[in-house]
């Protein structure tokens, strides 16, 4: 009996379906990663915000991602850093809501989404350089074959 391989990294998965789609691709400048840029206009990020066994042997998971939306105030031909980053957040809403079925390496996955968008303002890199962020969070009912 084979063994399940190892469960690949879920945020290039969803990376890759982000890439995808043309509509995304151009709300958030084509600047998509799993970090944040140095300086931030505004791009869009994928985090694990959680990962569940559900089988216990490897082969069954419930990963949670995050895609956020960010942009700073000053942006050229952005009229408010706010509302743009929520349009991110909700355009990746709408490419993972309907994502089901998917192959990437070794694992088939659905997408549920169960949060967002919400909306909050960072302040880490100081109170003059606020940066306006939306998210998104999706549970993914994962199951990894044999490599």
């Amino acid at each position: 009996m084979s063994q399940p391989g190892p469960i690949p990294w879920v945020p290039g998965a969803i990376r890759q379906l982000l890439l995808a789609d043309a509509p995304f691709m151009t709300e958030c400048g084509s600047r998509l990663s799993s970090r944040l840029p140095s300086t931030v206009t505004f791009c869009a990020r994928v985090r694990l915000a959680g990962n569940n066994s559900l089988s216990g042997d490897g082969v069954a998971w419930s990963p949670l991602i995050q895609v956020e939306g960010w942009c700073a105030p000053g942006v050229t031909g952005v009229s408010d850093p706010e509302v743009k980053a929520w349009d991110i957040a909700a355009r990746a809403a709408v490419v993972i809501g309907r994502s089901r079925n998917i192959t990437y390496q070794n694992m088939t996955y659905s997408v549920r989404l169960v949060e967002g968008p919400l909306s909050d303002v960072d302040t880490s890199r100081g109170e003059s350089t606020p940066l306006y962020w939306s998210l998104v969070r999706a549970e993914l009912k994962a199951h990894v074959t044999a490599t």
